[in-house]
């Protein structure tokens, strides 16, 4: 199996990290290799002078490192990552109704939004009061689009 789109790379190296905390570079590129069961061909790719899976970790973790998620080797060390401890929490909104239980990516959650209908007595009162031009740039609609 080829290794997958790098966004997927990027939340493996993440959690592997979370899990683990500072790792060596060849053992992240190993744990990751296990997990997305890459086989001895796959890993035999070539790209340029170096295996093309790793290729594409490496680039996955640069822009980890650029993201401010994964530490520099400044402070990680040459050769190791760690996270940088700046992950932000997930987006969580108060009107949200989450379900119990353990969480999982990709899963529907229901959002409750308001819907406001318009009452058309109201309406037609609200237009005989105000008029039929823009307060803000005097467009007049009535003009424009003839009577209402």
């Amino acid at each position: 199996m080829p290794l997958p789109k790098r966004a997927l790379v990027k939340a493996v190296i993440v959690e592997i990290l979370q899990q683990h905390g500072q790792l060596p570079v060849p053992q992240v590129h190993e744990l990751i290799a296990a997990r997305f069961e890459l086989s001895e061909a796959d890993k035999a790719i070539k790209l340029t002078s170096q295996p093309q899976y790793k290729v594409e970790i490496r680039w996955a973790r640069q822009e980890l490192v650029g993201e401010g998620i994964i530490a520099r080797p400044a402070i990680s060390g040459r050769g190791h990552w760690q996270l940088s401890g700046e992950i932000n929490p997930p987006n969580v909104y108060p009107d949200e109704a989450l379900p119990e239980g353990p969480f999982f990516e990709g899963v529907s959650k229901k959002v409750s939004v308001n819907r406001y209908e318009r009452n058309q007595k109201a309406r037609l009162v609200c237009l005989a009061h105000h008029g039929y031009e823009c307060l803000a740039c005097g467009f007049s609609f009535e003009r424009a689009f003839g009577p209402l």
